[in-house]
């Protein structure tokens, strides 16, 4: 994490790392936030993974519109409603795409600086 961060953030000499959060990255098969209500009426905002912050208070939004019933734009989320991934095998995958888009980065940046 420190290697990431520097690489961004020179400046930053070396810090010390206190903690760092192994969670797991959260996507969904087809790489779409999962925004809206289940059957039962759950509400739910999960699967950012890649779309970074901004998405994520933009899906705050959406849900707490719906809860309040002032607007139903959060629906346009349906097409992309949750679908079964496969368990521990789809978990595979979606680290193999991670890192996929890990290596592809690292090929881009080496890319421009060469340009």
């Amino acid at each position: 994490m420190r290697d990431d961060m520097v690489s961004v953030y020179p400046e930053l000499g070396r810090p010390r790392i206190d903690f760092a959060w192994s969670g797991l990255m959260g996507y969904a098969i087809h790489k779409m936030p999962l925004i809206g209500r289940d059957a039962e009426g759950q509400w739910f905002a999960t699967a950012f993974g890649g779309h970074g912050l901004n998405t994520t208070a933009m899906a705050g939004l959406l849900v707490a519109r719906g809860i309040a019933g002032e607007d139903d734009t959060w629906r346009r989320f349906a097409p992309f409603a949750p679908r079964w991934a496969y368990g521990q095998l789809g978990r595979l995958g979606v680290q193999g795409s991670y890192w996929w888009m890990q290596a592809r980065d690292r090929w881009d940046e080496a890319r421009s600086a060469r340009t």
